[in-house]
Order: structure tokens, then sequence, then C-alpha cells
């Protein structure tokens, strides 16, 4: 399976007043994690806009498990990957390392979108694209 790492550093105001990291920043994180691992599969947000009637994937469920807080100005690791593929949804597993310890382990369950035909103001699951799921795969 295609995974992406990417390594950022924390910020001071990604913090909370222990100094260290506030939670919810770590969904941001998954979030953006997952996109640059569509990118790096050869689906930017521009071809899945363009080639793929894409209008989004949307979280059905998000979740984590924090095993050891991770502090301002330390550099942390996101290895994202999908776990699991059914028919119009999902699975993206994202693991954060600090100095090669895992820290955190989070899910995401997304949805495969595109427009409504009848309503472009809505959207509407539909299977995700096989070349996408293949390369992903890879």
């Amino acid at each position: 399976m295609l995974t992406h790492e990417y390594t950022r550093r924390i910020e001071w105001a990604d913090c909370d007043p222990a100094k260290i990291v506030f939670y919810p920043n770590y969904f941001a994180w998954f979030d953006d994690a997952n996109w640059k691992l569509f990118a790096k599969g050869g689906f930017p947000p521009d071809v899945l806009y363009n080639e793929y009637k894409f209008a989004g994937m949307p979280i059905l469920e998000a979740k984590s498990k924090f095993i050891a807080p991770s502090k301002f100005f330390e550099e942390i690791t996101i290895a994202s990957h999908v776990a699991d593929w059914r028919e119009k949804t999902f699975d993206v597993v994202h693991k954060v390392f600090n100095k090669g310890t895992l820290c955190v382990e989070g899910m995401e369950t997304r949805i495969w979108c595109e427009w409504h035909p009848d309503d472009p103001s809505r959207l509407k699951a539909r299977p995700v694209p096989k070349a996408i799921v293949d390369a992903l795969s890879a």
C-alpha cells in the first residue's frame, strides 16, 4: 500500500498550557496528511476536481489514541495510508512518531462524493474510482 510520511515542527500555538500538543490539532494534521497522501498517489485536488467529478471526501468517523505527548519545537512525522477500501468509503490510518516513538494513532473513515446530478448544491456518495484505489493500494 502507498504510504506518505511528512515531518512538521510543533509550534508554540499548537500547544496547550501544559506545553503539549492540543489534541484537536492532530485531527487537522490528519486531514492535511490525507490530502498529501492522495497527492503522492497522483491525485492532487486539481486532478480530483477536473478529472473525477470529485466534490469531497467528508469524514464519517474519526478517532485517535494518544500514547505519548509531543511538545513545542519538537518535530513529528506523520505516516498515513489507506488501510481499507469499500465501495464508497475508505479508512485512512495515521501514525504520529516523535523521535521514532509512536505517539498517536488515528483513523478516519471517509466517503467519496461527487456533486448530485439532480441538485448541484448537494453531494452524492459514489464508488471510489478504480484508478485511485489501485494507485493508493500499490
